[in-house]
């Protein structure tokens, strides 16, 4: 498995600038976990934070209904292939760019 700052495993990364967002640190959220959040949040734009995630909640959207016969789909198939692509064009793998 490859990992680390070079190789996030967030979700979208062309999309969403992960990096805007506090990193919780697992060790102190497991002791205090209000006093961990309030201590990373306290110095965040929330607002900002929010817009993100509000602009991009169907990205998390696989469908909608009945998950067998359901038509009506939610926007996480396009997020996807947009993440592929942006991956692919980005390691040179594209072959027709």
């Amino acid at each position: 498995n490859v990992t680390g700052a070079d190789h996030p495993h967030m979700p979208y990364r062309d999309q969403i600038p992960w990096q805007d967002f506090p990193e919780i640190g697992e060790a102190e959220f497991t002791q205090s976990q209000f006093e961990e959040l309030r201590r990373t949040f306290a110095s965040v734009d929330r607002h900002y934070l929010r817009s993100i995630m509000k602009d991009m909640q169907g990205a998390f959207l696989y469908g909608f209904g009945d998950p067998v016969v359901s038509t009506d789909f939610g926007d996480a198939y396009t997020h996807i292939w947009e993440s592929m692509q942006y991956e692919l064009e980005k390691e040179g793998l594209l072959p027709w760019r």
